[in-house]
């Protein structure tokens, strides 16, 4: 899964002595995410501009509304609502966030 963020000024609340990402945690519906493997807790990452980084889930159940919670070590984040908002083509269902399954094969039976 990817998340566009923009850190701002939360990784000067990083600690100087221990790496740590600028987040404390990221959680959908209570499930947390992994971003090792992914993003380096020594990384500095650019303030002020829009990124992506990436994550990695275990078991959560497919749903169509999913409630993310990114939460930086100065606060929860602003969610830019205009941004996150999708919706169908016919505007019949709209979600912020979308939980689906991974297919890892099909079998022809």
């Amino acid at each position: 899964m990817a998340f566009f963020i923009d850190t701002r000024g939360a990784q000067e609340k990083r600690s100087t002595t221990l790496p740590e990402l600028p987040w404390a945690e990221v959680r959908l519906n209570g499930f947390g995410v992994d971003f090792e493997g992914f993003v380096e807790e020594s990384v500095n990452l650019p303030g002020w501009q829009k990124i992506q980084v990436r994550g990695i889930m275990g078991a959560i159940p497919p749903s169509n509304d999913v409630n993310v919670e990114f939460r930086f070590r100065v606060g929860y984040a602003m969610h830019m609502e205009h941004s996150m908002i999708r919706c169908s083509y016919d505007n019949s269902t709209c979600y912020k966030a979308k939980a689906v399954a991974k297919i890892d094969s099909i079998d022809s039976q």
